[in-house]
């Protein structure tokens, strides 16, 4: 079944959104492993499994930027009082 154009609309809205939401998270996992922040990247690059870590780590962080990212997006709306 077809989206509507306002459908459209909301589901780029959201998929925008949710997208910069987990760029941010993996520019801030990147920060945190390369800049070695309070000995994470050591801790994890030690680890037997580190890429599953890294990952572990981008989705935490991902479940925590994407939703508010698009909590700013919904509040950052003009809103329309005329009837």
């Amino acid at each position: 079944m077809p989206l509507l154009p306002f459908e459209r609309k909301v589901v780029r809205f959201w998929i925008t959104h949710i997208a910069v939401g987990m760029g941010v998270a993996a520019l801030a996992t990147f920060a945190l492993l390369h800049w070695n922040m309070g000995g994470l990247g050591t801790l994890i690059g030690n680890a037997k499994h580190p890429w599953a870590w890294a990952l572990f780590l981008f989705g935490s962080l991902s479940l925590s930027f994407a939703p508010l990212s698009l909590f700013i997006g919904v509040m950052a709306q003009q809103e329309d009082d005329d009837p």
